[in-house]
């Protein structure tokens, strides 16, 4: 849930300020919190089908890039949409021409691994089953197919990711299938023409500082050091946003926090109640201590993205946690198999975490 809201901040400077928060004012409940099975709860069966259609897409994002992150050990995820901006204001990708078939749509996310080297993810999700998984990838293999780098030899992967997540009665698990089919010859929209890795990732770098500081309540300084990426057609909303300073990860951080009651409480299966939840987003203190002194120049500004550490420090993972076999009624797991606390901490730059509340 983290991830959707993460990755779902706008590089314009935006008035839709509950992005970050989205995920978890959605979905907190929607989840059968009394299994440890990942499924849905049975009033997700009483929404409209297009309510259960961004449900799936949604967690489709999620499940998959946290996985995604945690297996690979990206060190850079960056919206594809926001992404391909970024190139193309750099002179990187350029828009080739309208297929004669197929979406005319980015990637959902590019990611970078530890080696440079770039990965397109299309992210899928469905309430129907694994079987519905092939049908979709249909669809996602000619998405990731609409960008062509000259060099293909940046490219490590073009993944393909779906998520069918289970109801109440299903008779199937949920399900998380990755693919990386090989690229067609087709023409592509966008053609990426950068010989080398560095400016690439310099672009993605640079989108990952924008919605930090915009997530953190830091648009004003955003807007300050990139102001043709941070447009806004009305100047008060840059006006100074109330912020919190708080220690995490041995870090200091100035940012933005939501605590949510929750009207009624949600029970675990291991006799627990959940009563609320608090999200936290977050730049470090010395980071905007150095943008407040900046002074803006070009190339001021590239050197500064270029320099800061974004790397994702993901959390460790119980490996044994996906295990088969366990079912509705066995004892309650050790407690660092049962965190209520997700963090996603982009180097010593910017935090976001989420903790849920209770008993």
């Amino acid at each position: 849930m983290l991830w959707i809201g993460v990755t779902s901040i706008p590089i314009q400077i935006p008035c839709w300020w509950v992005a970050s928060q989205w995920a978890i004012l959605r979905y907190v409940a929607a989840a059968d919190h009394g299994t440890r099975r990942l499924r849905l709860h049975f009033a997700v069966d009483e929404l409209e089908s297009h309510h259960k259609t961004v449900l799936s897409d949604d967690w489709g994002v999620g499940l998959s890039l946290q996985w995604l992150a945690v297996r690979i050990g990206y060190k850079h995820v960056v919206h594809g949409g926001f992404a391909m901006q970024a190139l193309r204001a750099r002179g990187i990708a350029q828009f080739v021409k309208r297929k004669k078939r197929g979406p005319f749509k980015c990637p959902d996310f590019f990611a970078v691994d530890v080696q440079d080297r770039i990965h397109l993810i299309e992210c899928k999700g469905n309430q129907e089953g694994p079987s519905h998984i092939d049908r979709q990838f249909e669809r996602g293999r000619e998405q990731k197919q609409n960008v062509r780098f000259q060099n293909e030899g940046l490219v490590a992967q073009r993944l393909l990711t779906g998520v069918a997540i289970a109801g109440q009665s299903s008779s199937w698990l949920s399900t998380l299938k990755v693919a990386d089919p090989p690229p067609s010859e087709e023409e592509s929209y966008f053609n990426i023409i950068s010989e080398t890795h560095p400016p690439i990732v310099d672009a993605f770098k640079k989108v990952l500082v924008v919605q930090g500081l915009i997530s953190a309540g830091a648009a004003a300084a955003a807007h300050r050091l990139f102001p043709s990426e941070t447009v806004v057609a009305n100047e008060r909303i840059l006006a100074k946003t109330p912020t919190s300073y708080f220690e995490a990860r041995g870090e200091r951080w100035e940012g933005l926090v939501y605590e949510l009651s929750f009207p009624v409480g949600i029970e675990l299966g291991d006799g627990g109640r959940i009563t609320g939840c608090r999200m936290r987003f977050g730049a470090s203190m010395k980071l905007l201590a150095t943008l407040n002194a900046h002074t803006t120049t070009l190339n001021g500004e590239e050197k500064l993205v270029r320099e800061l550490d974004l790397d994702i420090v993901a959390e460790r993972e119980y490996e044994k946690s996906d295990e088969h076999g366990i079912d509705d009624d066995s004892p309650k797991l050790p407690e660092e198999r049962t965190s209520r606390h997700a963090t996603i901490q982009h180097g010593k730059a910017f935090l976001a975490d989420l903790e849920l509340l209770g008993k």
